[in-house]
């Protein structure tokens, strides 16, 4: 069965056979779970973006990425988003994965003074790698290896194993409640303290369900920024907001999904 599979995958990914396959996948005319088969390496631009981005055969994130672009659920976030880093002076990203959201702020605002903090280790090899292929001056960017928290000590992060490597999570019940292969490493933690004169104007949270303690973790700079890009967990939703309104922070877009995409702005802070 094994080796039905691998000659499967050699079929289709031969170039034209794969061209063909990509093209039915984009306009939904073949079951999603075809691109599977699809084998991506090396830096291959994000569909209908003239950004690239690094693959791996094991890196389901990017293959997604670079086979359909930005996900339909994210369309109306990145659109606001591209519109609002044009202008932006500076940029906290924190989860930053591969570095999407740190490659379209760079690409559309290269004078911006950047942040992008990453808890996984192999992520971080990846987000460097992405990051150092494009040609623009980097003296005004810095990239953390660490996990934002209230804890002064090193926590347990636990990062999935085979095509998710990308994912990572200190919540590791998320991935038992999917049955994803994992593995336990230790993370250094940071609340990023020494960065508070920086002022972050937009700040981009995606952290797998620890959203309430790094919100917590970073409370100075939320005085400072002016748009927040968040990814709430539904058990967390309540918590987080109460908290954002404490911090006078109001949403400006919302979700009902139980992984939902946010924007909140700072009402002591004039919007432009």
């Amino acid at each position: 069965m094994s080796s039905l599979k691998n000659l499967s995958k050699i079929i289709v990914n031969l170039k034209a056979i794969r061209t063909f396959i990509l093209f039915l996948l984009r306009r939904n005319m073949i079951l999603n779970k075809f691109k599977n088969l699809i084998q991506l390496e090396g830096f291959i631009n994000i569909y209908e973006h003239q950004i690239e981005i690094l693959n791996d055969k094991k890196d389901a994130v990017s293959r997604d990425l670079c086979i359909f672009g930005i996900p339909e659920t994210e369309k109306e976030i990145f659109k606001i988003f591209n519109s609002e880093i044009k202008n932006a002076a500076s940029f906290l990203d924190i989860g930053a994965g591969i570095g999407l959201y740190t490659l379209f702020a760079i690409s559309l605002n290269a004078s911006a003074s950047i942040l992008a903090v990453e808890a996984n280790p192999k992520v971080f090899e990846v987000l460097k790698k992405n990051l150092n292929n494009f040609a623009i001056s980097k003296t005004n960017q810095k990239l953390i290896n660490k996990i934002v928290s209230t804890k002064k000590s090193d926590v347990d992060f636990f990062v999935p194993m085979g095509d998710d490597f990308s994912y990572g999570t200190s919540q590791k019940i998320l991935l038992e409640e999917k049955n994803i292969p994992y593995k336990k490493i230790i993370v250094e933690t940071t609340d990023l303290s020494n960065f508070v004169e920086n002022k972050y104007e937009i700040i981009k949270i995606d952290v797998e369900g620890s959203e309430l303690d790094v919100l917590k973790a970073i409370s100075n700079h939320l005085k400072y920024c002016r748009l927040l890009f968040i990814e709430i967990m539904i058990e967390n939703k309540e918590a987080s907001f109460n908290f954002l309104k404490n911090s006078n922070f109001k949403p400006l877009l919302e979700s009902t999904a139980n992984v939902g995409n946010y924007i909140f702005y700072n009402t002591d802070l004039q919007r432009h």
